[in-house]
Order: C-alpha cells, then sequence, then structure tokens
C-alpha cells in the first residue's frame, strides 16, 4: 500500500461533489443532493498487512452490485468489504477490474444488500468553472469505520478540464481531471463527486501535491471513466503489473532502512545510512509491494527492489511506466532491470544489478458473479 501512504499526495479521498455542472433538470440543494447520493455511496474496507485502510467507492450498477472506485483505494487490501450507504453490516466484496495507470477500478459486492440503489452516471464535459460542488464520502478512521456515516464538503469547480497532467512523479498523468476548491478528507478517494443534480461528474483522488495549490482538490471526469467500464466489468486488469511503486527519491528513508534491516538483520543506523547513501547513487521506483500471482511477482519482482530500467528505458517517475506498459499488447514480455536494495525475495545481493522478464497477463473476461465468497483487494 505504500501509494496510498503518499498521504501528501493522494488523499485516500473521498466523495466529492460537483453542483450545478449541466445534464440535469432539476436543481436541487446541497441537503436535497446529500440525501440522493448518500445510499449509494460505499465504504471500502480492508487489511494491508496489520493495518486497516480503504476508502469510498459509487455502486453504478444495482442489479449486479457493481461499484467504480480508485485503484489505489483497493491495491494490495485483502478481506475486502463494502458498508453501502449507512447501512450494516458490512458485506463481502470482490475486485472485478482495474486500471492503475488511470486510477480506476470496478468492484462487486458479493452479497448485494436488500433494496440496493445506484447514482446516476453524469456527463462531465458540462461541467463549467464556478459550478458549485459537494463531496460525500467517509473519512479515514477506518478502525471505528462501523460507527461512521459520509461526510459532505462544498465548493466550487476552479478548472473543468485538466488534461494529461502528471501532478508528482509518484502518480500517472491523468487523460481527465476536474479541479475544485471542495475540501476532502483523508480516506475519501474514490468516491462520486455530483452536480446540482445529484449525478456523478467525477470520482474525487487527489488533494493538492506537494508544492501546489493549497485548497484544491481533483476529481477524475466521470466520462474517462465510463470509457473503461466495458473492459474493467469482463475482469480485464489495464495496464497492471501487480506492483506498487513508488520514486525512489520520493521514498522515505526510514521505510528503506527498516526494510534493510528485515532483509539483512543490518543495525539500525547503519540500515539508515546505508539507505541514504544507496538514495543518493539511484534513481528509478522503489517497489512497495506486488500482488500475489501478478505479471511482476512472477518475474521475482518483490518488495525493497529498486526498478531502474524498462526494455531498456530508465524510468523514475510513475507516469514513465504507465507509458511502458500502455504501450504493450496482453502477454507482451518485458525486460526489466534495477538494483537490489532491500529484496523481499533475494537477500545478499546488496546494490548489486539485477535483471529479469515479466510477463504481462492476457486479458480473460470474467463476468462479474454474485456467487462468488472469496474476497480480496487485488
Amino acid at each position: 500500500m505504500r501509494a496510498k501512504e503518499l498521504t501528501l499526495i493522494i488523499s485516500c479521498v473521498g466523495v466529492l461533489a460537483l453542483a450545478g455542472c449541466g445534464g440535469g433538470s432539476t436543481t436541487l440543494s446541497p441537503q436535497e443532493v446529500i440525501q440522493k447520493a448518500s445510499p449509494a455511496t460505499v465504504e471500502l474496507v480492508g487489511r494491508s498487512g496489520d493495518f486497516t485502510v480503504g476508502g469510498s467507492g459509487i455502486v453504478y450498477d444495482a442489479n449486479r452490485g457493481l461499484v467504480l472506485t480508485n485503484a489505489h483505494v483497493i491495491e494490495g487490501v485483502s478481506s475486502l468489504q463494502a458498508k453501502v450507504g449507512d447501512q450494516l453490516p458490512l458485506v463481502p466484496a470482490r475486485v472485478v477490474g482495474r486500471a492503475p495507470c488511470n486510477d480506476v477500478a470496478v468492484v462487486e459486492l458479493v452479497q448485494k444488500p436488500a433494496g440496493l440503489t445506484e447514482a446516476t452516471l453524469g456527463d462531465s464535459t458540462g461541467v463549467q468553472s464556478g459550478d458549485s460542488v459537494t463531496a460525500l464520502g467517509y473519512p479515514s478512521n477506518f478502525q471505528n469505520y462501523r460507527q461512521q456515516t459520509a461526510s459532505s464538503t462544498q465548493g466550487t469547480v476552479s478548472n473543468p478540464n485538466l488534461v494529461g497532467n502528471e501532478i508528482s512523479t509518484a502518480l500517472p498523468a491523468y487523460p481527465s481531471l476536474i479541479q475544485d476548491t471542495a475540501a476532502i478528507n483523508p480516506g475519501n478517494s474514490g468516491g462520486p463527486l455530483l452536480n446540482d443534480s445529484g449525478e456523478v461528474i467525477g470520482i474525487n483522488t487527489l488533494s493538492a501535491a506537494p508544492g501546489g495549490q493549497q485548497g484544491q482538490y481533483y476529481a477524475i471526469a466521470i466520462n474517462q471513466a465510463k470509457e473503461l467500464l466495458p473492459e474493467l466489468e469482463s475482469g480485464a486488469n489495464i495496464a497492471d503489473a501487480g506492483w506498487a511503486l513508488t520514486p525512489f527519491k520520493l521514498e522515505d528513508p526510514s521505510t528503506v532502512a527498516d526494510d534493510i534491516v528485515t532483509a539483512y538483520g543490518t543495525n539500525r543506523s547503519v540500515a539508515l545510512s546505508l539507505a541514504q547513501k544507496v538514495q543518493r547513487e539511484h534513481t528509478g521506483l522503489y517497489v512497495g509491494e506486488t500482488v500475489p500471482g501478478s505479471a511482476a511477482q512472477k518475474g521475482l519482482i518483490a518488495r525493497g527492489d529498486l526498478i531502474t530500467e524498462i526494455n531498456n528505458t530508465p524510468v523514475s517517475s510513475v507516469k514513465q511506466v504507465c507509458k511502458i506498459l500502455e504501450s504493450q499488447s496482453p502477454g507482451a514480455t518485458l525486460d526489466v532491470n534495477g538494483v537490489y536494495i532491500a529484496s523481499s525475495s533475494k537477500v545478499g545481493n546488496f546494490n548489486e544489478a539485477w535483471h529479469t522478464q515479466m510477463k504481462l497477463p492476457e486479458e480473460i473476461a470474467v463476468p462479474p458473479t454474485s456467487t462468488t465468497t472469496t474476497t480480496t483487494g487485488g
């Protein structure tokens, strides 16, 4: 979950809502927007190691129990569960398809609650600067998630059409973002951004990046997400190698030192010095985890590895990795080069170069089903 731990960048933010964004015929008050959207707003909760983590989501197909959310919300999460609206108990959920480079994912509610309702996915092309917005979602106190109710904030649209923006080297270049001023809270990523007709016009995803303008928040335009739904619903994982990557220069040296201690049993102060040394020497992307059964794990890439090149192309940002992955056909084999830092799979090669081949998965359609009882988040 290293990507989600970049809280200064990815706020795991919840649901924002845009009001007055076109496409709707009835103007509602903020309270009416909240009342309309809350029953279709989902809190997603799971485990990452020893921690309870999660985010928000949007029920967009009640008949099939399908939920739209951010890919980073369910990245590396096990025992995934969902709370619909403010209903209890939680129900098991499973990941259907992911597109990490677009930060979009589809989740299925394995056991659909009675009376499940769905949100209306609107048209983000009608959004204009100055439109009112409402953000709806769940805060990040996941240890007490059973007592939580959805929270909301209001604001206005600052820029309705940010295209191809790289907010940070730790994030992909989002094809289409809506920038607004509705404050979002950590833990609410994946929730709906609503217009004043109560229609979803975006998926709330980001707070301001370091050095960025304060009080500005970002949502993935809903039209961009809708383009991906047919593939994701079929079970496809789009441009997904199954790893969590952080630019090595942005990784906390203490985290790297902890990994070195775990891998080699090194003294903590020595490990910290080694971590700082290799961060000065190398650029690349540090592997925070790999999903079991993924292309990365099958290629023997593991937590603590440093990736420096893919197909002989140097990489130091998530955007660069995404461009390479998105240019490949399903089943393609990639050459990956890197450096052993604190590999959890191969110990004893500190600061030495490595090479492996990684085969991307074939796109096999697996239609959503309500009979599965397995609950995974990867």
